[in-house]
Parts: C-alpha cells; structure tokens; sequence
C-alpha cells in the first residue's frame, strides 16, 4: 500500500481546469447522490466548486493519481463559510430543485436555514459544531474504494488543519458512519433532523 501511495499526489486546489471540473462533477454525483450539491446542475455545481477556491475559508483538497481525480474532500473554518454560498446561491439552487421535482430536499433545506434542525441540540455542542472546522464533503472514485485510500487522503487532510480544536461531519448512513468511528476517531455529537432519514452528526478531536 506504502507504494502505491507514493503515485498519490495530495493538494490543495487553488484554480480548476475543465477536466477537472468534469472529473470533480461526476465524483460528486457518482459518490455523494444524498448531498444537496448532486441535485444541481453542471453549471451550479461548477459555480459552488470555484465559490469554494474563491473562499478564504473553505478548502477543496484533491488527491490524484496522475491526471485522474481518486478523491476530494472540501473542509470549512465554520459551517457559517458554507452556509453564505448556498444563501448567495438561494435562487439557482431553489430552480434546480423545483425544476426536479427534489420537495423533500427543499423542506431539509428549510429546515436547516430556519435552524430547525438543530433544535434538540444543545447549546454546548452547538458551539462545537459552529466554532471548528467541518468536513462538508468527501468521496473516493469507485475503483480506488476499499484499499485505504480514503483513509491515507482524510489523515493528509487532517494535518493541514491548524487552530481548531475538533472536526464535525454529517453522516448520512452507516457505510461513512463506520468509515468515520472505527478507523478515524469520531464520536457521536447528534443527530440533525431531516425528512425521511436524519443526519448524524460526528465530531474528532484535533488536539
């Protein structure tokens, strides 16, 4: 494994090419179907991706192999940093989501923005989820699956993390709950409420 992880190249992206873009696109449909950011459109979701580079504090990393994209993950200072870009997005986002028929993504979406959510969380570990950095997104091409990449990928994620105490995550099943729990640390923080299936919420202390 030692080896084929020296073909592995891990960065952070500062400006996107276009076959980046499809290739980070396609990911992101292919490997986060749940995640509000998959029901857009090419071009929306191009919009958020550069949104992010753009940003002072979001980061998209990327590990390649090659010219080929194996995994991606975008990490937040604050969950307040995403939430601005889905807000400064509001009205493509609510087409796109109208125009597909996605109602009940609309309703989470609601949910989230009224706080709604959140409610039944407490005030402690509200501020745990809104002061330290978050892991919004994260996913490893198909056929990189399974031979530990993922895990090789977060750790170099990890290390480039400074000033912030914890990591929060949202999990939505039990494949990434696993993932995050038994082979990075994670601990159960809460659950935020969604329609049909309610997001964990996982936190990893950094220091």
């Amino acid at each position: 494994m030692k080896n084929r992880n020296n073909n592995l190249k891990f960065f952070e992206m500062k400006e996107i090419k276009e076959d980046d873009y499809k290739q980070l696109i396609n990911l992101i449909l292919k490997e986060n179907p749940e995640a509000l950011l998959a029901s857009l459109n090419f071009t929306n979701i191009k919009i958020y991706l550069q949104k992010v580079i753009e940003s002072d504090n979001l980061s998209l990393f990327i590990l390649k192999k090659k010219n080929t994209i194996v995994a991606y993950a975008v990490i937040a200072k604050k969950v307040s940093s995403l939430i601005l870009i889905f807000s400064n997005m509001k009205l493509k986002i609510f087409l796109d989501l109208i125009t597909k028929l996605k109602f009940i993504k609309i309703f989470n979406i609601l949910l989230s923005y009224s706080r709604l959510d959140v409610i039944m969380i407490t005030k402690e570990k509200k501020k745990i989820i809104n002061t330290n950095y978050n892991l919004n997104l994260l996913a490893v091409k198909k056929n990189f699956q399974s031979k530990g990449i993922g895990t090789f990928f977060l750790k170099k994620v990890f290390k480039t993390i400074k000033n912030s105490k914890y990591i929060t995550v949202e999990s939505l099943d039990k494949r990434a709950y696993d993932f995050y729990c038994k082979k990075h640390k994670f601990l159960f923080l809460g659950e935020k409420y969604r329609i049909i299936k309610n997001l964990k919420i996982l936190v990893k202390k950094l220091t």
